[in-house]
């Protein structure tokens, strides 16, 4: 009778010769060739088993893991769903679900399989921390370290664990939490290079030099082929002023690897650092040959060439009467008029979460900076944004005429921004310095409160902030060069609504000023868009 009819067991023709083998039997084999690191074999016995056994969740679980090896994101999310419909909830498909997730870019999902993961085994580490890395990418930064830190908190003596918290608060911009985890990374694991790099890295925006150049001299003792963070240590020594051992590690670079702008920019500063403007004109000049348009390469050029006396060919470097331009800016549509929109950009600036003291803007000197204004809830930044970008259309059909010039005929096509204020206490001042990122630089005055009104503009020397107190000084030697010169230099009384643009190889500075008034301005830099 049917109904007493035995089902065999389903058998598989694996095509060696031998005769067909139960399907346990197969995915044992499968497995064992994946222990041994056939993985051509283990996947084709996956395959085969699938095709005779479609519902096998140990089969879809591993031919997940083959493809996630494979580097095959978008098979490998199959396959594991699949494996999850047969075994929900188990962690040892979750987690590999959630790294293929991550590779397809799919990061919400990542997130959410890794939590499901760590729900079923919390006293997983690597699980808090993988999902720590997916809410990091998305940007829930609390989240993020809280799962760093409870993974931490299972592995107190895992190094990867410290550094992947190091990565997060310097992503949040907590300096000192991110400089600690980066050093008990490296105190951990002696040999973990991207703790030093980056520990280097991070010391290096906060001006800390010396400490810097000491982890990154352990980063290249660790990997010594790595020239991005040999550039990052000659960088460091330079702006200690040990301009002739940076000047050494620079010249290493070019005689392994092909020249490039970066290391010429960043070799001309060496030269500056190191008080030879002779060498610096001509890293300068390398510079511009492989990139016409470099920022780097204007700015020390021009600064070479002032110190060595050459101040008219300074001046028809920086091209500062025709590059040079002001705006009388009108109110945008939405505000009543240009002074409600003055006070709105103010109130925004004064109560920006990231409005601080840090020493990561080195010239800025008593007084304050924000973070990017353009990342977050924008307020009046939007209509700001809009108003920035008319005028940089204005300014490029006012330069239309100048294609000889580098600046000019290195236009990027396309360009974006980036936005910043500044907040200055009695005597602050922003000392000389230049934008490397841009192309265009400008500043923008919601107000004219502490600003010495005084007459003239030009001249060869420093404003003072008997005269000049809180005006902009254009043309000047950046602030960590060593420099006898006296550069021709321009004066530009802010007041409010006034935006001034200019090429972003300009040296300026702030001139100090006096009085109980905070002086505000808002900073930008125009890039290319790529």
């Amino acid at each position: 009778m049917a109904g007493n009819k035995k089902h065999k067991p389903k058998t598989i023709d694996i095509g060696d010769g031998r005769d067909p083998m139960p399907v346990a039997a197969a995915f044992d084999q499968a497995l064992a060739c994946h222990r041994d690191g056939d993985i051509q074999q283990a996947h084709a016995l996956c395959r085969k088993i699938i095709s005779a056994a479609p519902d096998h969740a140990g089969t879809r679980h591993l031919l997940g893991l083959i493809d996630l090896d494979r580097g095959h994101f978008e098979e490998a999310v199959s396959s594991l769903k699949q494996a999850l419909k047969k075994q929900p909830g188990d962690p040892e498909i979750l987690s590999p679900l959630g790294l293929a997730q991550a590779q397809t870019g799919r990061m919400k999902d990542a997130a959410g399989s890794f939590a499901a993961a760590v729900e079923a085994a919390p006293g997983n580490a690597m699980l808090q921390s993988n999902l720590g890395a997916a809410l990091q990418e998305l940007g829930h930064l609390d989240e993020a370290e809280a799962a760093y830190r409870q993974a931490i908190g299972i592995e107190p003596g895992n190094a990867e664990l410290h550094f992947n918290l190091g990565t997060l608060l310097a992503r949040a911009r907590d300096t000192d939490g991110a400089r600690t985890a980066y050093g008990r990374a490296a105190e951990l694991d002696p040999h973990h290079f991207r703790a030093f790099k980056n520990l280097g890295g991070l010391l290096m925006k906060n001006a800390d030099f010396e400490n810097a150049a000491a982890a990154l001299q352990t980063a290249v003792d660790l990997t010594p082929d790595d020239m991005e963070t040999r550039i990052d240590l000659a960088t460091a020594l330079a702006r200690q002023g040990k301009g002739a051992r940076a000047i050494g590690i620079y010249r290493e670079i070019l005689a392994l690897t092909s020249p490039s702008a970066k290391v010429l920019g960043e070799l001309a500063f060496a030269h500056m650092s190191d008080r030879d403007p002779e060498a610096a004109l001509e890293a300068a000049e390398r510079c511009l040959a492989l990139s016409p348009g470099s920022t780097q390469g204007m700015a020390f050029k021009a600064m070479a060439l002032n110190e060595l006396g050459r101040q008219d060919e300074a001046q028809e470097v920086l091209g500062l009467d025709r590059f040079l331009h002001c705006f009388e800016t009108e109110a945008p549509a939405a505000h009543d008029s240009l002074d409600a929109f003055n006070r709105a950009l103010i109130r925004h600036i004064e109560t920006h979460p990231t409005l601080r003291y840090s020493s990561t803007n080195r010239s800025l000197s008593d007084g304050r900076g924000t973070d990017e204004l353009l990342d977050r809830a924008q307020g009046p930044f939007a209509d700001f944004e809009r108003l920035v970008l008319a005028a940089v259309k204005r300014y490029r059909a006012a330069i239309a005429d100048g294609r000889e010039h580098p600046f000019t005929a290195h236009q990027p096509d396309s360009v974006r921004l980036s936005v910043w204020a500044n907040v200055m206490d009695e005597r602050g001042f922003h000392d000389v310095h230049f934008h490397p990122p841009g192309w265009l630089s400008g500043v923008y005055y919601p107000s004219a409160d502490g600003i010495m009104d005084a007459g003239g503009g030009d001249g060869d020397g420093r404003g003072n902030e008997h005269e000049h107190g809180g005006w902009l000084e254009l043309g000047g030697t950046y602030y960590m060069v060593p420099s006898e010169a006296k550069p021709k230099l321009r004066h530009v009384q802010p007041r409010p609504g006034l935006m001034v643009l200019f090429p972003s190889y300009t040296g300026h500075r702030t001139i100090p000023f006096q009085g109980q008034a905070k002086r505000i301005s808002i900073a930008f830099d125009v890039m290319p868009a790529d």
